[in-house]
Formats: structure tokens, sequence, C-alpha cells
């Protein structure tokens, strides 16, 4: 009976115990949600004040705390904008786009930098590089919806041409069809966290055939430019621009 009474005694003291280590941890969790939210509101009410520099740090701690976000991401490059540092406005947009492909707001306010920037990115010099270009950008949800409406356009197109026995017409549908698969199957293999790009940050950035500084600069690159990520080594990033490749310094380069 004494050994019946102490094992009983020990499981509700184990029983107690544990309920109270789920308690601290219930706590400490809503605690933590409660204290993100607040961090949250503090930095939408400085954006909202006018003060860019307090906004922008407390969305940063936040972005930092979770990794990625591109909400915050699209926050960032709102006071980014504000505070004048339109080439870093660029970068968070662009990172912000990754995720939110076809929010009109990501898209507008990419433009806008763009323009504040008077800068393309990249320069074609035809027509094939820059659909080459364009394509090469494309996110995970631009290749699905794409392929998505251009696969239900083909089988439109196949369906009246089978109804009215139309040959020609049915060639062109099942090749249209073929391209909306094509994009489809492009969206299932994309990777989706590839660097697709690098925004360069600072101006004057040093472009070199080496990543050593000692060497002679190859070009310099205007804060804005956009160039295609080739690499990367402890403190360098080796980029492609008017097909020649190189390397900058690790910081004056925005990957998205």
């Amino acid at each position: 009976m004494i050994g019946q009474a102490t094992t009983a005694r020990d499981l509700r003291v184990l029983a107690l115990v544990c309920g109270l280590v789920v308690l601290v941890a219930v706590c400490a969790r809503v605690g933590s949600a409660q204290a993100t939210v607040d961090r949250a509101e503090a930095a939408e009410s400085a954006y909202r004040a006018g003060d860019y520099e307090r906004a922008k740090t407390a969305w940063s701690a936040l972005l930092e705390e979770r990794g990625e976000d591109p909400r915050l991401e699209y926050d960032l490059g709102n006071c980014e904008y504000r505070l004048g540092n339109h080439a870093r406005a660029l970068w968070h947009f662009e990172r912000a786009r990754r995720r939110l492909g076809g929010d009109e707001r990501v898209r507008f306010n990419l433009a806008l930098t763009e323009r504040a920037l008077g800068l393309q990115g990249v320069e074609s010099t035809s027509f094939f590089k820059d659909v080459s270009e364009r394509l090469r950008s494309m996110t995970i949800g631009e290749w699905f919806w794409t392929g998505l409406w251009t696969e239900l356009a083909g089988l439109a197109l196949l369906a009246v041409a089978v109804t009215k026995r139309w040959r020609v017409l049915s060639v062109i549908a099942l090749v249209v069809a073929f391209g909306g698969g094509a994009a489809l199957a492009r969206a299932a293999t994309l990777d989706p966290d590839r660097v697709m790009g690098v925004v360069v940050l600072e101006d004057q950035t040093e472009v070199r055939a080496e990543p050593r500084t000692e060497l002679a600069p190859l070009m310099k690159l205007s804060a804005g430019v956009r160039a295609r990520y080739v690499a990367s080594s402890p403190g360098w990033v080796r980029i492609r621009i008017q097909d020649r490749d190189g390397w900058i310094e690790r910081g004056a380069a925005g990957l998205y």
C-alpha cells in the first residue's frame, strides 16, 4: 500500500510539473507572439507618422527574426524609397516580387523606383536578349499562371478545331497547349530559393576580374543596376553584365 501511495503521489507530482512546463511554454509563446504584433504595429505607426528610419529599423528586426517575409520586404522597400535609398528600395521590391509576383502594388512600386533611378538594369542589345532576360526573371507564380491560361487557350482552340475539322487550327492549338504544359512544368521544377539576380546597392561599385581588391576595376556600376548572378565566394559575388563576368564586393550586392 505504501508503495502504491508513493507511486500515485509521484505521478501527481510529475503531472503537475509537466502541466507547469506546458503552461510556461504557452505563456512564453503567447508573449513572443504579442511582442511581434506590438513591434509590427509600432513600425506601422512610425511609417504613418513619417519616421521612416524608425520604421525601417523595426521591420528589419522583424525580417531578421522571421528569416523571409515578402510583405516585410515590401514595407522595407517603401521605407528605403521614402529615405531616398532607391537602389535598396529596388532590391527589397524585387525580393517581394519573388513571392508576390501578381501584386499590383509591388509592380507599381518597382516601376516607380526604376523611374526614380533612371535605370533599366542590364542593358540588352537585341529583342532576343530582352526576351531571354524576361523569361529568366519570371517567378514560379508567373510561370504557373502563364502556363495555366496558355494550356486552357490551347485546349479551347483544339475543341473548336476538332468540331470544325480545321487541321491547321488543330496544329496551332496543339502547339499552344504544348507551350502551356512546358510553362507549367517549368513552374513545377523551379527552385523557389534560387538567386534570380543582383541589384547593385552602392554607387560607383567596382567590378573586378577576380575577387581581389588590389586589382584594377574592369568597370564601375551605378546604384540600382541589375546584373545576372553567377556565383558567390566569401565576401564577393560574381555577376554577369554586358556579356562580361566580374566580381563585386558582397556588401554592394543585393541578391534577390
